[in-house]
């Protein structure tokens, strides 16, 4: 296996790590990432971030007209470019290790400087989190300080309210339209705990037949105070 290949691999697994475009008035070292090994040193080659190729690069002994001639002729569409969010979000293999590193250990320092729930990470509502900081991210070309976009608790409180209404009028409209052709409807109840306080609740759900599939619509939700006792 070839340096080059061997690099690729590193990279891959996350072993090494890519780097930010160097700062440079050149506008060809726009193609290029640098490459930090597991030491923490930059090597002597190149990642195109078109095309993905790996390239060597030692000013005092190849030059940069290597670079120049690919950044050239490197005829791959850029992807930042052209992806959208939401495809960069489907892509996972094309994730570069690096940046998976990165978010696990900022989720591994989240969970233990406040004191949360591993599995808190795992739920639609942190992916739905995710998915709109890097959209907003992406359409902010300088740094900010990340406190000034994140709410406070009270005002979390206020929005979930206010959700939590407009879902409610959404709900009813679409649940009577529904209504108007369903000739027949089957009420369950599910008694439940959460695994992770061990609090109680039980659960109305209505169930319908609709254009040819069965419609399972949660009404309610209620947390049950007291102990559940037999006959």
């Amino acid at each position: 296996m070839s340096s080059k290949e061997n690099i690729q691999k590193s990279i891959q697994n996350g072993e090494y790590t890519i780097l930010d475009k160097p700062k440079s008035n050149a506008t060809w070292w726009n193609n290029f990432n640098r490459i930090k090994d597991t030491n923490d040193e930059i090597i002597n080659y190149v990642q195109c971030v078109r095309c993905k190729q790996i390239l060597a690069y030692e000013p005092k002994i190849t030059g940069s007209s290597t670079l120049k001639n690919h950044a050239s002729s490197c005829k791959v569409t850029d992807v930042s470019s052209n992806n959208t969010i939401e495809n960069m979000w489907t892509k996972k293999d094309h994730i570069p290790s690096g940046i998976k590193r990165l978010i696990g250990d900022a989720c591994a320092k989240m969970c233990s400087y406040d004191m949360r729930p591993y599995e808190m990470v795992s739920g639609k509502g942190f992916e739905l989190l995710c998915h709109t900081l890097i959209d907003v991210g992406r359409k902010i070309s300088k740094p900010i300080d990340i406190s000034s976009i994140i709410p406070d608790p009270t005002t979390i409180s206020r929005r979930v309210q206010v959700l939590a209404e407009e879902s409610r009028k959404t709900f009813i409209s679409n649940l009577s339209q529904h209504m108007k052709n369903v000739k027949m409807i089957g009420v369950t109840g599910d008694y439940w705990k959460n695994s992770f306080t061990s609090d109680s609740y039980f659960t109305i759900t209505l169930h319908y037949h609709l254009n040819g599939k069965i419609e399972s619509i949660m009404l309610k939700t209620i947390h049950v105070t007291i102990s559940k006792t037999g006959g």
